[in-house]
């Protein structure tokens, strides 16, 4: 690969590396389900003020080589609060690489080739360090593993990855996140001390994140609107996640382009706050649906931010 880019980009560098870092990206994504993420500016995580005090603290040991370097962060929490956001602003921060990977990636039907893959991913790993590698959605592969199910194959897959991600001097960082984890099987396993360096419970925003969302959103969207209308948004959206916020103010965005009325109008504010009733039946009930995940999480797990108010 680096001949054919010698050959074909004599003598201008940029164009050199940019056209390797092409191929890298589409060997990676073809041969084992990695993609790196394409962090912006924009890439904000909002909400999350211990976790960026956790990161300033144990910055230092991130991405460093040697068995005392920061090996993982295991992030648990509602959908659409903002881990995957995580990971790309961990890659713009730090200035590393984030890669992203689809654990179910690596499963393959003969016997022993799953195993031989998740090898594989580990040696290239090693090969792109210093590096953030992240998994999402964490808990499938643990669920989709046992011995009743698919002979073992993907919870032995997953001792590999752990066995190496412990004795790797590597200057890899591990980042996880889950959504449905059981805390009585799957939760306590991953929990134990010395799997990952830190736990986190990452819920919905308070606050003050609410409305730093809602003005970022707006802002991206180039809209301007009262400081009022967010703050009142922000008072009536409890337990709406990031991702909700985000999908309502640009949904009303969008109406009122249609319909032809400003973001300083009557209508439009009428319409933000139908939207936030409308939805506000299912977040109660995707409240519901976590609330024990979140008990369980105050024991095991450290808060990445301030809680939503009650």
């Amino acid at each position: 690969m680096l001949r054919m880019a010698l050959s074909k980009f004599k003598g201008n560098i940029k164009d050199l590396l940019n056209y390797f870092n092409r191929q890298k990206e589409q060997l990676l994504a073809h041969t084992l389900g990695m993609n790196i993420l394409k962090p912006t500016s924009d890439d904000i995580p909002y909400g999350l003020d211990f976790l960026m005090r956790d990161l300033e603290i144990h910055r230092s040991l991130i991405c460093c080589e040697g068995q005392h370097r920061e090996k993982g962060w295991l992030l648990i929490g509602t959908p659409g609060v903002g881990k995957s956001l995580l990971a790309k602003y961990l890659g713009l921060k730090l200035n590393y690489p984030a890669i992203s990977f689809n654990i179910s990636s690596v499963m393959n039907s003969l016997v022993g080739q799953t195993e031989k893959n998740m090898y594989n991913l580990c040696k290239v790993l090693e090969t792109f360090a210093p590096c953030i590698f992240y998994v999402d959605e964490f808990e499938k592969a643990l669920s989709s593993g046992g011995q009743e199910r698919d002979g073992g194959t993907m919870t032995r897959s997953l001792g590999i990855l752990f066995t190496w991600l412990n004795d790797t001097n590597a200057p890899v960082f591990f980042l996880a996140s889950a959504n449905n984890l059981d805390p009585n099987n799957n939760g306590l396993a991953l929990t134990r001390k010395g799997r990952f360096s830190q736990i986190y419970w990452v819920g919905e925003p308070c606050h003050k994140a609410r409305y730093d969302i809602c003005k970022a959103t707006f802002e991206r969207r180039k809209i301007t609107v009262l400081n009022e209308l967010i703050g009142e948004l922000s008072d009536k959206t409890c337990y709406f996640s990031g991702a909700d916020l985000t999908w309502l103010i640009n949904e009303v965005i969008t109406e009122a382009n249609h319909y032809g009325y400003d973001s300083d109008s009557p209508e439009f504010k009428e319409r933000l706050m139908e939207l936030v009733e409308e939805n506000r039946c299912r977040v109660e009930i995707m409240k519901s649906q976590y609330d024990a995940l979140r008990q369980w999480a105050k024991a095991y797990c450290r808060p990445a931010g301030l809680p939503p108010e009650r």
